[in-house]
């Protein structure tokens, strides 16, 4: 059994496996940054993403050479508080040296918790920004909105990391 996609008047029905469906799709607006952006890095299947804690400039460097998919260089977690600046100038420097068909991504810490010094530190735009632990919409339009405000224009991608986020 499969839900049929088509929304009219907000019903879904199951279907049986063969049974043809037409699935209508809504126009609905919504801010660019929030949609999947039509490149080929962006769009692309990720297959495979690695971590790489942005305080560490060696295994930034070598990110790239392993073959994975995303490459995510990250200023949250992986990095200790004492170390949080340190890292953002290593991010800053290997996002704008490196050349590789890796998707490269940069995981930063919450508007609230040092996400604006990150995204000011990026020099050089990454293919893309993971922002962690949403708990609502707002969040990532409060970040798209922070994107805004230091030029950046790349996708976003959330991460619902708490019960918050899920429900």
């Amino acid at each position: 059994m499969f839900r049929d996609m088509r929304h009219s008047k907000g019903s879904a029905r199951l279907t049986e496996p063969g049974e043809h469906t037409e699935t209508v799709v809504r126009d609905v607006p919504r801010p660019p940054r929030l949609c999947l952006r039509l490149s080929n890095r962006v769009n692309m299947v990720r297959r495979s993403v690695l971590f790489s804690p942005g305080d560490r400039p060696d295994l930034l460097e070598k990110a790239p050479d392993t073959g994975a998919d995303v490459v995510v260089f990250d200023l949250e977690d992986a990095v200790f508080p004492d170390r949080k600046q340190l890292a953002r100038e290593t991010v800053a420097t290997a996002v704008a040296d490196l050349e590789t068909d890796a998707e490269v991504c940069v995981r930063v810490n919450t508007l609230d918790t040092g996400g604006h010094a990150d995204l000011r530190a990026l020099g050089t735009a990454p293919d893309s920004v993971m922002l962690p632990k949403v708990d609502r919409a707002a969040d990532v339009r409060g970040f798209a909105d922070a994107l805004d405000e230091h030029g950046l224009d790349v996708p976003v991608l959330a991460l619902l990391e708490t019960p918050g986020g899920v429900l």
